[in-house]
């Protein structure tokens, strides 16, 4: 890889991070009386598929899980997040995807947090971990709250590839190269769009698609 300045898209949970983030939030607010048991064990059975690759489609369980944040207001919300991050993702976070991070920034590259997780939750380890730029599933807002709904599709698959190259439109950088860290097998298409691909922590699919498309696979573990 050269010293040129890249844009690096960088995956959050099982990449970044340990676990899956939404699911480590739902067991924060469930354990501080702030969503129900039913709703929180129906959303942890989901997370444990997809972690194994059972789950085939994903949009009903996707727009269930942000159903909670109904009327809630967006400024308490945004208190929680911290309050969570700070308890509970900080210690989650892999030594080694911060090393290259570290790393990419100092080498100017443009670096992108980007997740099928809620926004204002990717928003919150950006800000923490020294990331300026964040892309997460938006949530719909009215009247300064949340309405339990998306804003728009939630990025997962090929809809986390589109919004990479939008922002890559946006920002005017279509001429930079493109660098993907990801750890899943939806996740792909954004792989295959890089120019330099890093698979993270794979399961056994997801490794020996690394293997077969010569990606380059990292090893990271808890600081």
């Amino acid at each position: 890889m050269t010293n040129e300045p890249k844009v690096v898209f960088f995956d959050v949970d099982e990449t970044l991070l340990k676990g899956q983030s939404q699911q480590a939030l739902l067991h924060f607010l469930f354990l501080k009386n702030k969503i129900p048991l039913s709703f929180f064990l129906k959303i942890c059975a989901w997370f444990f598929l997809y972690g194994l690759g059972l789950v085939k489609s994903t949009e009903k369980i996707r727009m269930v899980a942000v159903s909670f944040l109904k009327n809630w207001p967006i400024a308490t919300f945004q208190s929680e997040l911290k309050i969570f991050f700070d308890a509970n993702l900080k210690d989650r976070i892999y030594e080694g995807a911060l090393e290259k991070i570290r790393q990419h920034l100092q080498n100017n590259d443009s670096v992108v947090l980007l997740s099928s997780a809620i926004e204002p939750l990717v928003a919150i380890i950006a800000e923490e971990i020294g990331v300026h730029d964040a892309l997460g599933s938006r949530l719909e807002t009215r009247n300064f709250a949340y309405t339990g709904n998306f804003a728009d599709e939630p990025l997962y698959g090929k809809n986390k590839l589109q919004a990479a190259q939008k922002y890559l439109a946006v920002n005017n950088l279509l001429n930079k190269k493109v660098v993907a860290y990801a750890d899943h097998l939806t996740d792909t298409d954004l792989l295959d769009f890089a120019d330099f691909r890093f698979v993270v922590n794979p399961k056994k699919k997801m490794r020996s698609l690394a293997l077969r498309e010569g990606w380059e696979v990292l090893q990271f573990k808890k600081h």
